[in-house]
Protein backbone atom coordinates (compact mmCIF):
# COMPACT_ATOMS: atom_id res chain seq x y z
CA UNK A 1 0.00 0.00 0.00
CA UNK A 2 1.52 3.33 -0.66
CA UNK A 3 1.95 6.02 1.58
CA UNK A 4 1.05 9.78 0.80
CA UNK A 5 3.96 12.58 1.53
CA UNK A 6 1.78 13.63 4.58
CA UNK A 7 1.82 9.76 6.05
CA UNK A 8 5.13 9.19 5.65
CA UNK A 9 6.20 12.21 7.29
CA UNK A 10 3.66 11.36 9.85
CA UNK A 11 4.44 8.05 10.34
CA UNK A 12 8.51 8.96 10.84
CA UNK A 13 6.98 11.71 13.23
CA UNK A 14 5.71 9.41 15.29
CA UNK A 15 8.50 6.69 15.58
CA UNK A 16 10.68 9.77 16.51
CA UNK A 17 8.56 10.88 19.13
CA UNK A 18 7.71 7.44 20.68
CA UNK A 19 10.69 5.12 20.23
CA UNK A 20 13.60 8.39 20.15
CA UNK A 21 11.53 10.14 22.81
CA UNK A 22 12.05 13.58 20.43
CA UNK A 23 10.02 16.92 21.19
CA UNK A 24 7.40 17.23 18.68
CA UNK A 25 8.17 20.78 18.54
CA UNK A 26 11.68 20.34 17.08
CA UNK A 27 10.31 17.76 14.31
CA UNK A 28 10.07 19.94 11.09
CA UNK A 29 10.66 18.90 7.13
CA UNK A 30 14.11 20.75 7.49
CA UNK A 31 15.48 19.35 11.04
CA UNK A 32 18.68 17.92 10.95
CA UNK A 33 18.74 14.89 12.55
CA UNK A 34 21.58 14.74 14.87
CA UNK A 35 21.96 18.59 15.08
CA UNK A 36 18.43 19.66 15.93
CA UNK A 37 17.03 16.27 16.55
CA UNK A 38 19.73 15.23 18.90
CA UNK A 39 20.01 11.72 17.07
CA UNK A 40 23.65 9.84 17.72
CA UNK A 41 25.02 7.27 15.46
CA UNK A 42 22.84 4.18 17.39
CA UNK A 43 19.79 6.57 17.20
CA UNK A 44 19.87 6.88 13.68
CA UNK A 45 20.21 3.08 12.88
CA UNK A 46 17.28 2.33 15.04
CA UNK A 47 15.49 5.07 13.00
CA UNK A 48 16.05 2.86 10.08
CA UNK A 49 15.57 -0.22 11.30
CA UNK A 50 12.19 1.14 12.41
CA UNK A 51 11.64 3.17 9.03
CA UNK A 52 12.12 -0.37 7.00
CA UNK A 53 10.16 -2.17 9.49
CA UNK A 54 7.46 0.27 8.62
CA UNK A 55 7.59 0.53 5.04
CA UNK A 56 8.74 -2.78 4.27
CA UNK A 57 11.58 -1.32 2.48
CA UNK A 58 15.55 -1.35 3.22
CA UNK A 59 17.94 1.67 3.24
CA UNK A 60 21.40 0.61 2.93
CA UNK A 61 24.54 1.73 4.84
CA UNK A 62 25.36 4.22 2.16
CA UNK A 63 21.67 5.90 1.71
CA UNK A 64 21.87 6.12 5.29
CA UNK A 65 25.29 8.32 5.44
CA UNK A 66 23.15 10.80 3.01
CA UNK A 67 20.21 11.68 5.20
CA UNK A 68 20.92 14.38 7.15
CA UNK A 69 17.66 15.97 7.20
CA UNK A 70 14.00 14.94 8.03
CA UNK A 71 12.90 15.64 4.30
CA UNK A 72 16.16 13.62 2.68
CA UNK A 73 14.58 10.31 4.94
CA UNK A 74 10.80 11.02 3.34
CA UNK A 75 11.88 11.42 0.27
CA UNK A 76 14.40 8.18 0.52
CA UNK A 77 11.20 6.53 1.65
CA UNK A 78 8.71 7.96 -1.16
CA UNK A 79 10.98 6.98 -3.97
CA UNK A 80 11.47 3.29 -2.20
CA UNK A 81 7.76 3.25 -1.83
CA UNK A 82 7.49 4.32 -5.38
CA UNK A 83 10.18 2.00 -7.01
CA UNK A 84 8.07 -0.73 -5.38
CA UNK A 85 4.68 0.39 -6.75
CA UNK A 86 6.64 0.38 -10.43
CA UNK A 87 7.95 -2.91 -9.90
CA UNK A 88 4.69 -4.65 -8.72
CA UNK A 89 2.96 -3.47 -12.11
CA UNK A 90 5.57 -5.22 -14.57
Amino acid sequence: MKQSIPDVKQIVSDILQTKMGVDKRLITSQSHLIRELGLDSLDRVELIVDVETQFDITISDEELESLVTLQDLIVCIEEKLSFEDKRSII
